[in-house]
């Protein structure tokens, strides 16, 4: 029986005990990685956030920047819109997707194949929702046919309500997890089997 290995470094001082509004909020941030029965991976990444203060919009999350590598995944855009205050919704047009070759690929040739899906967000205003759902698929040469990932709560630049992390796995397949909290405790090594989901909540 294979086993597949995940380090889920939960720092949990991911804006669950902030007080202060954010510039954006984040109503939830949902990722669920699933390895296929034909050793293929997708990540599905579903996010709402709404945009509190202008800056949100203007200079810091206006866009949405998905990185990817076109010789072994494919980025598929699932849905993406803009529901205003008054309740219109703005579905992002076919020019608010266009892909870039990733700034730090710029001064390296060998990377000039990678690619940066930018996502620019429209209808923006203050309290204005932004909602995305993209999934990336990994071929199954390149992992073979397994599924590595770490998650880094902490990384989120602005207040996340709810988040959660999924993992789906084929029959005969276990995985062996660990999670770090914010102060460096271990919650220790565990295993499981078929779907599993982490959830964190700010209250």
């Amino acid at each position: 029986m294979k086993k597949i290995f995940l380090s889920v470094v939960a720092l949990i001082a991911f804006a669950v005990g902030a007080t202060a509004q954010t510039e954006a909020t984040y109503n939830y941030l949902d990722k669920t990685y699933t390895l296929n029965e034909d050793g293929s991976t997708t990540l599905r990444v579903r996010s709402s956030l709404t945009y509190n203060t202008m800056s949100s919009f203007f200079s810091l999350f206006g866009e949405t920047f998905i990185e990817y590598n076109p010789e072994f995944q494919s980025l598929t855009i699932n849905e993406c819109y803009t529901r205003q205050v008054d309740g219109t919704i703005i579905a992002a047009p076919a020019n608010a997707f266009n892909e870039v070759l990733p700034r730090h690929s710029a001064d390296a040739p060998a990377y000039n194949h990678l690619k940066e899906m930018v996502v620019t967000h429209t209808g923006l205003e203050l309290g204005a929702t932004a909602f995305l759902d993209y999934t990336i698929t990994t071929s199954a040469d390149m992992l073979s046919g397994e599924l590595d990932f770490t998650e880094v709560i902490s990384q989120y630049a602005c207040d996340v309500r709810n988040l959660s992390i999924t993992v789906n796995l084929p029959k005969g397949k276990t995985l062996r997890y660990g999670v770090v909290e914010a102060n460096g405790k271990c919650a220790g090594e565990k295993q499981l089997t078929g779907s599993y989901t982490w959830k964190w909540s700010k209250v």
